[in-house]
């Protein structure tokens, strides 16, 4: 079944499907975010943690963009969630004092569940990943073989 959502040219190109007549010529082209902003207020000690590590790879390969960044908080925010409800359940056990299952196990799931919707759009999962290959990289600078190759 196909997905409801449209692919970004850029996962196209990396995907190798890019096809210039059904390029959409008047698409948006937020700014492209190249090094890691400060992590939003909302997001505890877990949740600027992975705000830092996943934004620097983002960066690094010049997918991140502004306009993700609410999404990527929230990527974040549900880490916090997360992480929060495993240390309840660290320290409390799996059920609660009326010998019930704790609601921190509910809590775990959902928060799981958002972040691998969230994770599959930005290619933090292997099989997302499978999808998508890297450009090749280009290790000379084209200006300076220009300058090495031009006589005269």
């Amino acid at each position: 079944m196909a997905s409801p959502h449209k692919k970004p040219k850029e996962l196209k190109d990396l995907q190798g499907t890019a096809r210039a007549d059904r390029e959409n010529g008047s698409r948006m082209n937020p700014m492209k975010v190249l090094s890691v902003p400060e992590p939003p207020e909302y997001l505890g000690d877990h949740g600027c943690d992975l705000w830092k590590s996943q934004l620097q790879q983002l960066a690094h390969l010049q997918m991140l963009t502004k306009v993700d960044l609410t999404v990527l908080g929230q990527y974040c925010k549900e880490w916090d969630i997360y992480r929060d409800a495993i240390e309840e359940i660290s320290e409390n056990g799996f059920t609660n004092k009326h010998d019930q299952v704790s609601p921190a196990i509910s809590v775990k799931d959902k928060a799981f569940k958002n972040m691998l919707q969230i994770a599959d759009r930005f290619g933090f999962v292997a099989s997302a990943r499978e999808k998508l290959s890297m450009p090749p990289q280009q290790d000379k600078d084209p200006l300076e073989e220009h300058l090495k190759n031009k006589t005269g």
